[in-house]
């Protein structure tokens, strides 16, 4: 694989770690009257304050 396509995969990754499970799952939040735990962060915390250390991390 070339580097640029590690980087078009590590964006896709990153893109899919931001939507939080997809459209899908965020609408179940919402339908439960509930935010998504990246919506709770970004009303609780400053702008750029919070940086996450481990987005992929799946455990």
């Amino acid at each position: 694989m070339t580097p640029s396509k590690y980087i078009k995969e590590l964006a896709s990754k990153r893109e899919q770690v931001v939507t939080g499970g997809g459209e899908k799952r965020t609408s179940k939040q919402h339908s439960k009257g509930k935010w998504t735990a990246r919506e709770r962060l970004t009303y609780l915390l400053d702008p750029g304050s919070f940086i996450e250390i481990q987005p992929f991390s799946y455990d």
